[in-house]
């Protein structure tokens, strides 16, 4: 913690991961966090949204004709979902750089300043509660296939996230899932309470007093956020898998220790070299360790939903295989989800012989819902109107004086134009003979002998 006479404290790789330092005076290293948060987050989006466009103008290449590339499963494919992951590691030290700088810092810095604050620490924040509210229309909570089944139930939890049933909800799962489904459902809004609490810190962090009881007040401030969060996280137990709720609680232990570790050195008379400072030292070594830990865990289970997502779709279970897919996008394009499909008629054939097979059967499928009609009869007006169904009267005559019998004369069906699409985009589009039942065929034939 800062005092008066001991200038703006140093960062670590925590709170400024490049480790640079930008501008003059003592918040060198302030400006650096800045500006280091906005090019990784800068460089993070435009891989993301590069990779998006690749990969929808590969799709849209390999579509079928009248399929539109879905936009959505494009974007959970260039992992934007995964972006969360580094945006949340890098928010402490974002913070901390931003409230700094806004309070202490040179003006030409200020505004970069109010750009991080409002692209990440307001703007993750604000992500992170819609998506924890809309997760309840999207997603059903429930018991774990695995429940209480010995070592995966330690590691992985008796419950799960699961999209609710239709296309759209499991891919608005597959792209924020990673906002909420470390947490049960009472607790799915924890995430805010994470930012929430690390902006909170942050600000009492960037406060500089002029004397030592402003020092004392802010010590005492941090350490009660820091117990209030170490109890909600021991008594609450928000996360769904039992690890995760045992490395969080020691993180927040360790860092609720480190805190009455400093307000114990700032009682004494060289609180440099009390024992409460050597101490905030070595432990919040251990606790940066611990949080990389974490990070290189979720993102190992990120990993492992990739791989389980790629076998459901079709992936054949090898390493090498899902390599390529996992940096080449390999046979991405097979993916189903990957399109939203018109209402056309469209075969699962990828060969176009198997086309014109589909349309003999499509052809036959017509013919057996057409009712047949006797071979030697024709309907007269006159029974219409007693029975509509009854073929008795006598065949009519090319001059006859009966206009209804002009009128129900049998007239030859029109040629169909039915338009078939195979994967390959080859539109075959055939002139098929009339669709007609074999018996009227024969109905047909008498008719013209009769006349002659």
């Amino acid at each position: 913690l800062l005092c008066p006479e001991d200038g703006p404290d140093k960062l670590d790789r925590t709170l400024n991961p490049l480790g640079i330092a930008a501008g003059v005076g003592d918040y060198r290293e302030y400006n650096g966090a800045v500006i280091g948060s906005i090019a990784i987050c800068c460089v993070l989006l435009w891989l993301c949204s590069l990779i998006a466009v690749l990969l929808h103008r590969h799709l849209a290449k390999r579509a079928v004709r009248g399929a539109r590339v879905n936009k959505m499963r494009v974007m959970a494919l260039a992992r934007f979902g995964w972006l969360l992951l580094p945006l949340v590691f890098l928010y402490g030290g974002s913070a901390v750089g931003v409230v700094t700088v806004l309070a202490y810092s040179t003006n030409e810095f200020k505004t970069l300043g109010v750009l991080l604050l409002i692209s990440l620490v307001i703007g993750l924040l604000a992500y992170a509660f819609w998506a924890a509210r809309e997760c309840v229309v999207h997603t059903v909570f429930t018991s774990a296939p695995h429940e209480n089944k010995g070592a995966v139930w330690v590691f992985w939890g008796s419950y799960e996230w699961l999209p609710a049933e239709g296309k759209r909800h499991r891919l608005w799962l597959g792209l924020h899932h990673l906002v909420f489904d470390a947490y049960v459902m009472k607790w799915r809004y924890f995430m805010c309470c994470e930012l929430g609490a690390m902006l909170l810190l942050a600000c009492f962090t960037a406060w500089q007093p002029n004397n030592q009881d402003g020092c004392w007040t802010r010590a005492v401030l941090m350490t009660v956020v820091m117990i209030i969060y170490f109890l909600l996280v021991v008594l609450a137990r928000p996360y769904v898998a039992p690890y995760e709720n045992f490395l969080e609680g020691v993180t927040a232990g360790l860092e609720t220790v480190i805190m009455l570790c400093t307000v114990a050195a700032m009682g004494s008379d060289k609180p440099t070299q009390h024992w409460g400072a050597k101490w905030s030292v070595s432990i919040g070594v251990v606790v940066m360790w611990l949080i990389i830990l974490k990070f290189v865990i979720d993102a190992c289970v990120f990993a492992v939903d990739e791989w389980t997502e790629w076998k459901e779709n079709g992936g054949d279970g090898k390493v090498g295989t899902f390599l390529l897919y996992w940096f080449f996008y390999k046979n991405a394009w097979k993916d189903d989800d990957c399109y939203d499909y018109d209402t056309e008629i469209l075969t699962q054939y990828s060969d176009p012989d198997e086309s014109l097979v589909f349309a003999h059967d499509f052809i036959a499928a017509v013919e057996r819902a057409i009712p047949p009609s006797p071979p030697s009869h024709h309907l007269h007006s006159s029974s219409l109107n007693n029975n509509p169904l009854t073929y008795n009267s006598p065949l009519p005559s090319e001059h006859s004086s009966d206009p209804g019998d002009q009128l129900l004369t049998p007239l030859k069906p029109p040629k169909q134009r039915v338009r078939l699409i195979d994967k390959r985009r080859t539109p075959l589009t055939t002139n098929l003979p009339s669709i007609v039942p074999r018996s009227a065929s024969r109905q047909s034939s008498m008719v013209s002998g009769s006349n002659n």
